[in-house]
């Protein structure tokens, strides 16, 4: 599989915005093409990936990251999978599925023919306060592109799309995703706890349960930030690892 998204933080490590979106569908064509071993014009010179081929490696399917309807609906029709960026939120879960969907359906795709899958903050942790800390960085991290120029808010609930805008109004992209961050302690408690599925292992599992019945089936956990206690990440790992996850598994 190969993972892409129009880029944040890696384009702002080597002094560049965020792909536009006419770029990104561009790139997505020619990738989708060159990793099914077609011929991709590279700068006037036919350009093609021969050893898969010669190895006859199987095909690479290609994951978009994506966040705003805008993405959604253009990565949905040239994508094998998209993986939403959205936080936690069943309901906003929901809302990138039907997009995706619709988009497909727009093209004359079949709506299922792609799998859909969702980046989220767990993190058990009986202390909800520390369970709080330790996902505000993570959480500012993928907040932040809900509230970036050019996302007009569809599919966010009032409350929420107050936050975005404000983490991404104070984001200093040299603390990205740390817990000791500006964006970090913008947020209120509360929008954490929407955003992030957080708190003792109960609560944590039903919500990741919850996240799953929205449409996806697949979901990407993020780790605590580097900068968190050492004793509740360790605790909050521990916790994922032995006791969400086998109640997942087993549900």
């Amino acid at each position: 599989m190969l993972g892409i998204g129009r880029g944040l933080s890696a384009n702002f490590d080597v002094g560049l915005p965020p792909a536009s979106l006419r770029a990104f569908k561009r790139y997505l064509v020619e990738l989708r093409g060159y990793v099914r071993g077609q011929q991709v014009d590279q700068h006037g010179t036919a350009s093609s990936l021969k050893w898969l081929r010669f190895l006859g490696a199987p095909e690479v399917a290609i994951e978009v990251t994506a966040t705003g309807p805008k993405v959604i609906a253009l990565a949905a029709p040239l994508a094998d999978r998209l993986a939403f960026a959205v936080g936690a939120d069943p309901q906003r879960v929901r809302w990138a599925v039907e997009t995706a969907k619709r988009a497909r359906r727009e093209a004359g795709l079949d709506p299922d023919g792609i799998g859909y899958g969702a980046y989220i903050q767990a993190y058990p942790h009986p202390a909800i306060d520390r369970a709080i800390a330790l996902a505000r960085g993570p959480v500012s991290g993928m907040a932040s592109v809900s509230g970036m120029p050019g996302n007009d808010g569809e599919g966010q609930n009032p409350a929420d799309r107050e936050q975005f805008l404000l983490v991404n109004e104070v984001y200093e992209m040299r603390t990205h995703v740390m817990s000791r961050s500006p964006q970090a302690a913008a947020m209120d408690g509360d929008f954490v706890r929407r955003f992030a599925a957080l708190g003792p292992v109960d609560e944590v599992v039903d919500r990741l349960k919850s996240v799953i019945s929205a449409g996806v089936t697949r979901l990407y956990l993020s780790f605590p930030a580097p900068d968190s206690d050492p004793d509740d990440a360790a605790e909050s790992r521990r916790l994922l690892t032995t006791e969400v996850l086998p109640a997942l598994r087993a549900s």
